[in-house]
Order: C-alpha cells, then sequence, then structure tokens
C-alpha cells in the first residue's frame, strides 16, 4: 500500500474546501480581542501582546492527526496560519507570526501555539 494515491488525500482535501478555515481563525482573534495574555519569547516573559492593526491569517499547512492511548485514540486536525496586517503601510508584507489551531472532531478548538514577532512594529508587547 502506498499512501501517495490513497483516497484519504481526496477527503481531506474535501473537508477543507467544506471548512471556513478564514471565519474559523478570525473568529478566534476576534474572541480573544486580538490580544494574547502570557506569552513567552524564548526566556522573555510578556504580560501581554497586543496586535495593532486588524489583521489577516492565511492558512499555509494543514495535517491530520491521531494519538493512540491504550484502546482509545483521539483524532484532530490541525491548522497553521501565516498572521499579517490588513493594511500594511509599509508597502511590504509584514509577517507578524504564525497561529496553529488544533480541532477535535467536534471541530472545537482544543489547543493553539502561537509564535508572534514580539519586535513587530503591528504588536505592542506589554512586559510585566
Amino acid at each position: 500500500m502506498t499512501l501517495e494515491n490513497h483516497p484519504i488525500w481526496e477527503a481531506f482535501n474535501q473537508i477543507l474546501t467544506q471548512m471556513d478555515t478564514k471565519t474559523l481563525v478570525m473568529e478566534h482573534l476576534k474572541g480573544c480581542h486580538y490580544k494574547l495574555k502570557g506569552y513567552w519569547n524564548g526566556e522573555e516573559f510578556y504580560e501581554e501582546l497586543t496586535f495593532v492593526n486588524p489583521l489577516r491569517a492565511e492558512l499555509v499547512n494543514s495535517a491530520l492527526g491521531q494519538i493512540h492511548r491504550g484502546d482509545c485514540s483521539d483524532r484532530f486536525l490541525q491548522l497553521r496560519f501565516v498572521l499579517k496586517p490588513e493594511i500594511d503601510s509599509t508597502g511590504e508584507d509584514d509577517e507578524i507570526g504564525e497561529l496553529t489551531l488544533v480541532l477535535n472532531v467536534n471541530q472545537e478548538i482544543v489547543d493553539e501555539n502561537w509564535l508572534i514577532d514580539v519586535e513587530s512594529p503591528f504588536v505592542m508587547a506589554k512586559k510585566p
């Protein structure tokens, strides 16, 4: 058996095209009020990060996964987005960072991972 032409890829593509990933990530950002509390950047801790411009998110990676624990297994979908300013006044296409969301089989967010450029002019970083 090879995975290259396996029907799972067609099914996975169908799932992704039926999902509104853009709305999903934007609702998550809105729910966070475009802020991130308690962020570690290497060895530096930031009490709060605030995005100063409206953001846009581009899906750059997706993956299916399954975790096995004895007789049980949990399936998940992982979506990685690049975060960019909606309107960039510098004329450049600056990346602010990345947000990875992990969804369970009910399409509920069960985990998130942020990788943010705290030096970006579009991020206000507040230390304690």
